[in-house]
């Protein structure tokens, strides 16, 4: 898991930041620490953490033949020529239901972006469209 420094800085979980930094690797601006490890210490905060993609490894990448059945069923269905993985199809499909007017609101009642652009490019990184 990569997790952001922001994200940390700006949690309410008391010591999350020690906690995550004392076991994970800093790498620029992004901590990279064992999926179960992070989530043992998020665990064990009593207000709610949302950790959001920020980074992909390239070991984390699926090769198209290697996705789900569903994914590849979804992306065959789905996608168009523009489209670089997974994420660009998810936003054009998810997009009008709720598009800018969710990320207002969001904005509005969190204080901070929603995190679909994060969320996008992530997706299109661990799930890329094979090269035609």
């Amino acid at each position: 898991m990569i997790i952001s420094l922001n994200t940390l800085r700006n949690s309410t979980c008391p010591n999350l930041w020690h906690n995550i930094l004392s076991v994970g690797k800093q790498i620029g601006a992004n901590v990279e620490i064992q999926d179960e490890v992070a989530n043992k210490i998020i665990s064990k905060c009593n207000s709610p953490v949302l950790i959001e993609p920020t980074g992909i490894r390239p070991e984390a990448v699926i090769p198209y033949e290697e996705w789900p059945l569903a994914l590849r069923l979804f992306a065959s269905a789905a996608s168009k020529p523009s489209d670089t993985g997974l994420g660009d199809i998810v936003e054009r499909i998810v997009g009008p239901i709720g598009g800018e007017e969710f990320k207002k609101w969001y904005k509005t009642i969190f204080g901070k972006d929603c995190g679909c652009g994060q969320r996008k490019q992530w997706l299109n990184g661990r799930y890329p469209l094979k090269s035609n």
